[in-house]
């Protein structure tokens, strides 16, 4: 069975391919680039003691 016919099945059942948004809509974009800077930042450090 082709790959087609799998598609048109699927799309006659009401079925879709769910897609992650690229954004939340109650997201703070400038929330999101503070954290950016501040994780980037500490992460060059070690966690281990000594």
């Amino acid at each position: 069975m082709r790959a087609s016919h799998i598609y048109r099945l699927l799309e006659r059942h009401g079925w879709r391919q769910l897609m992650p948004r690229p954004y939340h809509p109650a997201g703070d974009k400038q929330a999101q680039e503070t954290f950016k800077k501040l994780s980037h930042a500490g992460a060059n450090r070690s966690s281990r003691p000594g």
